[in-house]
């Protein structure tokens, strides 16, 4: 529904580019208020959240620094998509991967960005919000970036110790997360199928998902 006004208000962590880089900079952590035009309060309102990561790799490389160390440095999460993408004994970009998407080797060592969480209240889903906001990021922050990656998990199916980590437990609860499909194969397929549906691609016998940007034109 593209009549709805839209807008996101994002902060980033980051690092300005400098000589001796730690592994941990060359990640840029973004977060994002996703926010909607509320008529009667002729404003907009908090609608919901994103997080992401962009991973420059290309500098990361460029200064010899391990890819590895790059991603492993962040969050033991970053070292999971590491893992599933890279060949750990070469850090080059796993050949299955490659083949997934029909990359030539110009294409394998470019940037990274990652789609960490996607949270919408429940009476803003299924009004095509979360296309919009990817499709919205990707432009922004895909810079010199030739991988979209996420992990597909449905939120509701997170575990008593990740709801403990959680610092915002008011929003959390807005979330009403025990409203959607418990059952996991149902909730994981039906997350996947929407994925699939904007694009993306499932990696085999994981359950992470990618995309070759869409948008580039460098």
């Amino acid at each position: 529904m593209e009549d709805i006004s839209l807008r996101i208000q994002f902060e980033m962590d980051t690092s300005l580019p400098q000589d001796n880089m730690t592994p941990e900079e060359y990640v840029t952590y973004i977060s994002g208020k996703i926010e909607i035009y509320n008529e009667m309060k002729d404003d907009f309102v908090l609608a919901g959240k994103i997080q992401l990561y962009f991973c420059d790799m290309l500098s990361a490389y460029d200064n010899h620094c391990s890819l590895f160390d790059v991603m492993d440095s962040h969050s033991s999460t970053l070292e999971e998509f590491f893992t599933i993408l890279y060949n750990p004994s070469t850090e080059e970009l796993r050949t299955s991967i490659s083949k997934l998407l029909n990359l030539d080797e110009s294409d394998c060592d470019k940037n990274i960005l990652i789609f960490d969480r996607i949270e919408l209240l429940p009476e803003y889903r299924g009004l095509g919000i979360t296309k919009r906001v990817i499709n919205h990021s990707i432009k922004l922050f895909s810079n010199q970036c030739n991988l979209i990656v996420l992990q597909c998990f449905p939120l509701q199916l997170s575990t008593k110790e990740q709801e403990k980590e959680i610092q915002n437990i008011e929003w959390h609860n807005s979330l009403q997360l025990d409203i959607l499909e418990k059952d996991k194969k149902k909730a994981t397929k039906s997350l996947s199928n929407y994925y699939k549906s904007l694009g993306f691609i499932s990696i085999p016998r994981t359950n992470f998902m990618l995309i070759k940007n869409p948008f580039n034109n460098w």
